[in-house]
C-alpha cells in the first residue's frame, strides 16, 4: 500500500540551484541525497494524509455524539410524555372516582327522600283521620282531667302533658289503633273541634226548636245529622248547660249560672246537679252502659216531646191572645242568629286547608327544584368527565403521532448518513 502510495505520488520540481549543486556533486551523492528527500516528503505527505483522516473520523464522530445526544434528550422527553400520561390517567381515575361517589351520594339522598316522603304520605293518611274510639278516649280523658284544668294549682299546660301520656299509653297497650298517635297541640286542636261541633249541634237543635213546625221536617234531619259520636259524651257531662253551648241571646246576668235560659227543652233532664266535678265522677262511673245509639234515641225523643210541647204552648197562646212577655230583655218573635262555633269553624277550616295547600305546593316546588338540580349534576358530572377522558386521549394521540413522527425522521436521516 505504500509502494501505491509512494507511486501516486507527483514527482518533486527541482530548483535551478539544487540543480546546480547536483551537477557539481558526484553521481552516486547526488543520487542519495534525492533518494532521503523524497522520503521525508513521502512521510510528511502521510503525516497530512493520516490527519486529514482523523479529522474526518473526529467529525463523524462528533456528529455521532450530537445524534446520540439528541436521542438521549427525545427519550428523556418521551419519559416525561409518558409521565405525564400516567399521570393524567391518575387524575382521570380520581375524577371519575368522584364522580362515581358523587352519584353514589345523590342517588342515595333521592332515594332517602323518596322513602322519606313516602313514610311521611303512609303516615298522613293513617293520621289523616282519627278513630272514633282515639276521638271519644280524648274527650272522655278531658273530662277526666276536667277538675285540674279549673283549679288554680295546675298548669294547663303540664295538665295536657299528663293527658297525652295517659292517651299514647292507651295506644301502646293496643287498645287504640297507631294510626291515632298525636301530640299535645294536635290533641288540643282535635278537642277544640270536637267541642265546637258540639256548640255547633246545640245551637242547630236549639233552633230547630224555635223553627220546626211538624215532629220530622228538615230541620229534625238536619239536627240529626251534626249528631257525633262525642255528642253524647258533651251531654252526658252536662255540656249542654254552659254559657257557650247555647244561643248567646238566651243567656243574660241572671240565669248565666244555670246555663242561661232553660235547660233547653231538647236536652235530657235527668235532674242532675250542674256541679261540673259530680258530672265528671258521673262520666267517670263505670255502671253508665248506655250507648250512643241510646243516647241519640233518648235525645230525639226528648226533642220531639219538646216540640209537641211547643206546639200545644203555641196553640194556647194564639187562643189567649199574643204574648207580651219578654226573655231576658230580647223579643220572643226575634229570629236566632248562628254565632259562635259554626262560623268560626269553617274560617278554622277553610283556613287550614289554604296553608295545608299552599305547604303542598311549596314542597312539590321543592321537591321539582331538588330534582332539576339532581339531574344538572349529574349531566354536569358526565360532562365533565366526557372532556376529561377526551382531552386526556386527544392528547396522547398527538403526543405519539409527534414521537412516531420524530422516529421516522431520524431514520430516514441516518438511511441518508
Amino acid at each position: 500500500m505504500a509502494t501505491e502510495e509512494s507511486a501516486a505520488e507527483p514527482e518533486l520540481q527541482e530548483s535551478p540551484e539544487e540543480v546546480e549543486v547536483l551537477e557539481e556533486m558526484p553521481v552516486a551523492l547526488a543520487g542519495a541525497k534525492r533518494h532521503r528527500r523524497s522520503m521525508l516528503e513521502l512521510l510528511q505527505g502521510k503525516v497530512e494524509e493520516c490527519k486529514a483522516k482523523m479529522e474526518k473520523k473526529d467529525e463523524a464522530i462528533n456528529k455521532l455524539k450530537e445524534k446520540e445526544k439528541m436521542a438521549k434528550k427525545e427519550q428523556e422527553k418521551l419519559s416525561r410524555w409518558i409521565e405525564d400520561r400516567k399521570a393524567l390517567e391518575l387524575e382521570l381515575l380520581a375524577a371519575q372516582e368522584k364522580l362515581k361517589t358523587r352519584q353514589e351520594c345523590l342517588d342515595k339522598q333521592e332515594e332517602e327522600r323518596v322513602e322519606k316522603a313516602a313514610k311521611k304520605q303512609a303516615v298522613g293518611e293513617a293520621k289523616e283521620h282519627m278513630s272514633a274510639a282515639g276521638v271519644a278516649m280524648l274527650v272522655e280523658l278531658k273530662m277526666k282531667y276536667e277538675p285540674m284544668f279549673n283549679n288554680h294549682v295546675d298548669k294547663v299546660e303540664s295538665v295536657w302533658e299528663q293527658l297525652h301520656k295517659e292517651f299514647m299509653k292507651e295506644i301502646l297497650e293496643g287498645r287504640l289503633p297507631p294510626g291515632d298517635e298525636r301530640s299535645v297541640q294536635a290533641l288540643k286542636a282535635r278537642y277544640s273541634h270536637e267541642l265546637a261541633e258540639f256548640r255547633h249541634w246545640c245551637h242547630i237543635a236549639d233552633r230547630a226548636v224555635k223553627e220546626s213546625g211538624v215532629a220530622a221536617d228538615e230541620v229534625e234531619v238536619r239536627v240529626q245529622a251534626h249528631y257525633r259520636d262525642t255528642t253524647k259524651i258533651f251531654i252526658r257531662h252536662g255540656y249542654w248547660k254552659r254559657p257557650m253551648s247555647v244561643p248567646p241571646w238566651r243567656v243574660s246576668g241572671e240565669n248565666a249560672a244555670q246555663g242561661g235560659e232553660g235547660p233547653s227543652l231538647w236536652f235530657p233532664d235527668n235532674g242532675e246537679d250542674d256541679d261540673e266535678d259530680c258530672n265528671v265522677q258521673h262520666a267517670c262511673d263505670p255502671a253508665d252502659k248506655r250507648t250512643a245509639e241510646d243516647l241519640g234515641n233518648e235525645a230525639i225523643a226528648n226533642y220531639e216531646e219538646a216540640t209537641r210541647a211547643r206546639r200545644s204552648a203555641s196553640a194556647a197562646s194564639s187562643i189567649s191572645g199574643p204574648n207580651t212577655s219578654s226573655v231576658s230583655g230580647s223579643s220572643t218573635s226575634a229570629q236566632p242568629l248562628r254565632v259562635g262555633g259554626a262560623g268560626n269553624m269553617r274560617k278554622a277550616k277553610a283556613k287550614h286547608s289554604a296553608g295545608a295547600a299552599k305547604a303542598g305546593n311549596d314542597l312539590q316546588e321543592f321537591s321539582n327544584k331538588l330534582e332539576h338540580m339532581f339531574a344538572r349534576s349529574i349531566e354536569s358530572s358526565n360532562t365533565l368527565a366526557k372532556e376529561l377522558s377526551n382531552q386526556f386521549f386527544e392528547h396522547s394521540r398527538q403526543e405519539l403521532e409527534r414521537d412516531r413522527a420524530h422516529q421516522l425522521q431520524m431514520a430516514q436521516q441516518c438511511r441518508q448518513q
